[in-house]
């Protein structure tokens, strides 16, 4: 009996360190899942900010086009008039 008494007290601190460990593990693992989830986010952000950016910069360029179109036009006409 004082055997089965050892044992299962054994046993008992056991089941209490797995558990332990096991909701150390569980909240580490939704630690980790949080953290994802930020980064996701942080990484749609940045992906919309990059859109954002790379339209702006095509917007630019077209205006930039019909500038220095409009630059040689006047050039052109300027010449002809000379």
């Amino acid at each position: 009996i004082r055997e089965l008494c050892s044992d299962r007290a054994k046993l008992e601190r056991e089941l209490k360190e797995s558990c332990r460990m096991l909701d150390e593990f569980t909240n580490k693992y939704k630690n980790e899942c949080d953290q994802q989830e930020q980064l996701r986010s942080t990484l749609e952000n940045l992906n919309k900010e990059a859109d954002t950016a790379l339209l702006r910069n095509l917007e630019y360029q077209i205006q930039s086009q019909f500038l220095q179109d409009d630059i040689n036009s006047t050039r052109d006409r300027h010449k002809k008039n000379l």
